[in-house]
């Protein structure tokens, strides 16, 4: 007869040894009894059972899926729906699972299969975080340079709408170009961008109506509105520049936001336009995490397949 792989008369056998060697030498093997149980029943899972995380940790853990929640709420009912802005939520989602199946996951991460899953992720979110970091500083080297003053035409990249409205992001582009336009009577304004899921008119055709508003001629601006990504943008917008200056001999302003900066710098060099770049605010601020997290991915999917 077996049990769990050993034979029974094995264990009785040692057993009878065992209680000849503790009757002998009481002192002696009676520590070596209970180490030697207790080294059993941490092995067979009994007493390295995960007891759950201190109290502290499973606070912080339970404020920031809160947080993280809201933030993909916002996003779904504020902004224009985008699964890359929910990638916050998402996380969130996650974190109150791991929360609600605690112990079962402690429990597995103490297993071989566990150990080697946990360095699986752990080796994957310390390779994006490098990844992560060298992003971020191309984006601060980049928004760094102060671009010259008399440029032939500013580049106003599209954003959101809900409606019509502006959103946030897209209004502090605009916000930050008003001031290089106005400083710059002879400079001409491209605004581009199409018409989106949620979107009642063309992004660009937004964008005109506040420049307007804020007093800028009406004959210093050109509707870019068919493109439907960042790439685009700058292919439809270079057509319509060398129409209007007759060839390629002009130098042109791209104005985005902070997190933006980098990959729009690299699609209009891709494009073949002569730009100088200038950043806007990352707004409102709470959804950086949402904006820069989207653009990284969107900055690796650049350096991979070079779109």
């Amino acid at each position: 007869m077996y049990y769990n792989g050993v034979r029974i008369i094995d264990i009785e056998v040692n057993m009878y040894t065992l209680d000849m060697k503790i009757t002998s030498h009481p002192q002696r093997y009676r520590r070596a009894l209970i180490i030697s149980g207790s080294r059993v029943m941490c092995r067979r899972g009994i007493l390295s059972s995960p007891q759950g995380m201190p109290k502290i940790a499973r606070r912080v853990i339970s404020v920031l899926s809160a947080l993280l929640l809201l933030n993909g709420l916002y996003c779904v009912f504020v902004l224009s729906p985008n699964w890359a802005y929910l990638l916050p939520g998402i996380l969130g989602v996650v974190l109150v699972l791991f929360l609600l199946f605690e112990r079962s996951v402690l429990l597995f991460l103490t297993t071989g299969k566990g150990r080697a899953t946990a360095l699986v992720i752990c080796s994957m979110i310390g390779l994006n975080l490098l990844i992560f970091l060298v992003f971020v500083s191309l984006n601060v080297a980049t928004r760094a340079l102060v671009p010259d003053q008399g440029l032939d035409a500013v580049i106003v990249l599209g954003a959101g709408l809900r409606g019509s409205k502006l959103s946030p992001t897209l209004q502090a582009r605009l916000d930050k170009s008003l001031g290089y336009i106005k400083d710059n009577p002879a400079t001409i304004v491209v605004v581009t961008g199409g018409q989106g899921p949620g979107e009642t008119v063309p992004e660009a055709q937004a964008m005109a109506r506040y420049l307007i508003a804020n007093d800028i001629e009406n004959d210093r601006i050109i509707e870019e509105s068919s493109s439907t990504s960042t790439e685009e943008n700058f292919l439809y917008s270079r057509e319509l520049l060398n129409d209007r200056f007759g060839g390629t001999n002009y130098r042109s302003l791209v104005v985005t936001n902070t997190f933006h900066i980098y990959r729009s710098a690299q699609y209009a060099k891709k494009a073949g336009l002569d730009v100088q770049v200038l950043a806007a605010p990352t707004k409102p601020f709470y959804l950086a995490p949402n904006n820069y997290i989207r653009e990284y991915i969107a900055v690796v999917y650049y350096w991979v397949a070079n779109r």
